[in-house]
């Protein structure tokens, strides 16, 4: 019987796979990714709000969580054909980083007052995004299809 993984392992074998969104992933690959990224995050937001003026901390806290991002969709996409459906429901999840991405961009080029008047516009949009994502949400938590099915074997099976 060999030793578990570490975290962080499991976490850099999903970054590894960024753009891949074949086959399936696990409930603990989806629990180890998360839990890696939030280690690396809480310290570094919390060093660079000590050690450097707003500006800087505000950039390299959005440089972190757009490399921390990347992985998230294909990642969704794998969990998604673990319940035997299509990856396509991974791009909701997308929807929603574009969403709240170009709403930072307003804020940062137009100001406060002018993303308050847009928000005020898009808010469907909000509650549309929100009921897509608890349905991945779903697909993350539930557990998958236990045999076999179109997108690959079982990735708690041994020979997965």
């Amino acid at each position: 019987m060999k030793p578990p993984a570490s975290l962080f392992s499991f976490a850099w074998k999903t970054a590894r796979r960024s753009f891949d969104p074949s086959g399936r992933a696990s409930r603990s690959e989806v629990a180890h990714y998360v839990i890696a990224a939030l280690l690396i995050t809480f310290p570094v937001s919390l060093l660079t709000r000590i050690a450097m003026p707003y500006p800087v901390h505000h950039l390299v806290g959005n440089a972190l969580d757009a490399l921390l991002i990347m992985p998230v969709p294909a990642l969704l996409a794998r969990r998604c054909h673990d319940h035997g459906r299509s990856g396509h429901w991974a791009w909701l999840a997308v929807l929603a980083l574009a969403v709240g991405a170009a709403r930072n961009l307003v804020s940062a080029l137009y100001g406060i007052e002018t993303r308050i008047e847009v928000d005020r516009f898009i808010w469907p949009i909000d509650w549309a995004i929100i009921l897509g994502n608890l349905a991945l949400l779903a697909l993350v938590l539930f557990p998958g299809t236990q045999e076999p099915n179109a997108y690959g074997p079982d990735p708690r099976s041994a020979a997965a």
